[in-house]
């Protein structure tokens, strides 16, 4: 689980149960220097995107990772920056 995916769930108040057991499982990320670089490249590149889709897909990135999400169309926009990661709707 990325930081941003923390802040945006509201952690720990307002955490749904999935992203608690989740968050129990592994840790959030650290936001590193070169994933906030990463993520602000994104956002720079693709209009409209936001920071915290920027550091899921740049977090995703550094691990080929797939990215499972019910807001397909704007991370699916942002996979245009970031070939290596597989958007899919849920």
């Amino acid at each position: 689980m990325t930081s941003g995916v923390s802040a945006k769930s509201g952690w720990p108040i307002g955490m749904g149960r999935a992203a608690q057991r989740a968050h129990r499982r592994e840790p959030p990320e650290d936001m590193t220097e070169r994933l906030a670089k990463t993520a602000g490249e994104a956002l720079a590149a693709v209009p409209g995107a936001t920071v915290v889709d920027a550091i899921v897909m740049a977090s995703a990135a550094t691990r080929g990772d797939i990215v499972y999400t019910s807001d397909f169309e704007d991370l699916d926009r942002l996979g245009a920056h970031f070939p290596e990661v597989r958007v899919l709707a849920v």
